[in-house]
């Protein structure tokens, strides 16, 4: 009981003391100083986050304080730093920016890449879908260190120069040589995305006259996006267009020969005929199939998947959930060589198919499906019943 009886008025003081504590900076720390990127500089949107640098030594959260011929001090560490991101530069009462303008409060980080005393902290969405970070515009940043206060007080900083930086989409788009193009016919047409946020829809163009068309679109993952598209016989030209942000960007043209559907040689005949049956990758049942006709469609296609749903961590951020969907379509044409695609919106979302049917067996097959934030994107395969 005696210790107790010395501890409580010794708190009680070093309480005192914080609540008597100016609310300014100690002259003798380091001042807050951001490092990179410089003021105004230009970025690349980018879907892990755009980071930034500052210094972060030790310094005192309030001026030492003697207390029976003991002094205490109150020493901040790079833990009591963080970053406040924002779209405008208004400061509030606090020395901060204002609440209204921020979009993201990013704690520091320490690294072994980094110098002594130096560290980093990155503007990034912690929800599914990127935010600010693959969004071209201006923003602002500015470091923050917290000053000691007493319990019940208002919370006090130090806040350092606000700085700002300009995203821009950086991104290269393109077209891949296709296979045998047909008129009257779907055609999957592979696209590159390099820069593109993943889950981001890129669209395919088509030039016509002095301008372009939509055609197509596809989300890109990995940087790669695949987009579903008929396109009229004769050689035409197509490219890749993408926006974000109020800024648009556009891949080089590509010429394409489109070969007359109704005349070319055809690669499936009856023997084609039949039931079919297949699976996509992961998926806990088979898919099955009719094609008819000679080998010229496809009928009746059910095919279950398997979908990633994101769904809030634990401990932050994003756990993949696993749910079962089933695609449903009930015709699609085959080409010529045995190639078909299919993209089918319906009331939960959207399903895209393709492959090929050759010689009794399908290959080259691509499967996506997504509803809500539920996607899957990958491959499946199969072939004729005997």
């Amino acid at each position: 009981m005696r210790l107790a009886r010395r501890v409580l008025p010794l708190a009680a003081s070093l309480a005192a003391l914080a609540l008597a504590a100016p609310a300014g900076a100690i002259p003798s720390d380091p001042p807050v100083a951001p490092l990179t990127p410089a003021d105004g500089a230009t970025l690349a949107t980018d879907q892990a986050g755009i980071t930034v640098t500052f210094a972060c030594p030790a310094y005192n959260q309030d001026a030492p304080q003697t207390l029976g011929g003991i002094t205490f001090t109150f020493l901040g560490s790079a833990a009591d730093y963080f970053v406040d991101f924002a779209t405008a530069a208004r400061l509030g009462t606090d020395g901060r920016i204002g609440e209204s303008a921020r979009i993201d409060l990013a704690t520091a980080q320490t690294s072994n890449e980094l110098p002594v005393g130096t560290c980093r902290a990155t503007m990034k969405s912690d929800q599914a879908v990127p935010g600010a970070e693959i969004t071209p515009g201006g923003y602002h940043w500015q470091v923050v260190r917290t000053l000691s206060s007493c319990l019940g007080c208002p919370p006090r900083y130090e806040a350092g120069p606000v700085r700002s930086f300009t995203l821009r989409n950086d991104v290269t788009l393109t077209v891949a040589r296709p296979s045998a193009v047909y008129s009257g016919y779907d055609h999957r047409f592979q696209l590159g995305a390099v820069g593109v946020p993943d889950g981001v829809d890129v669209v395919l163009e088509r030039r016509r006259g002095r301008g372009w068309t939509a055609i197509g679109r596809g989300a890109a993952r990995g940087e790669r996006a695949a987009a579903i598209a008929r396109l009229p016989r004769a050689r035409q030209t197509v490219r890749v267009a993408f926006e974000l942000g109020g800024q648009r960007s556009y891949g080089a043209p590509r010429a394409v020969v489109v070969r007359d559907g109704r005349t070319a040689r055809r690669l499936t005949t009856r023997r084609d005929d039949g039931a079919w049956a297949g699976r996509a990758d992961g998926a806990p049942e088979a898919s099955s199939f009719r094609v008819v006709d000679g080998g010229r469609e496809i009928r009746d296609l059910r095919l279950p998947v398997l979908l990633g749903c994101p769904n809030p961590g634990p401990t932050g951020g994003t756990i993949l959930l696993r749910s079962p969907g089933v695609i449903r379509i009930g015709r699609i044409r085959v080409a010529p060589d045995g190639r078909f695609a299919k993209v089918q919106p319906d009331r939960a979302g959207v399903a895209d198919v393709s492959g090929r049917l050759l010689r009794g067996r399908l290959s080259e097959g691509t499967v996506g499906l997504a509803r809500g934030e539920c996607t899957i994107t990958g491959g499946w395969s199969g072939a004729k019943r005997r």
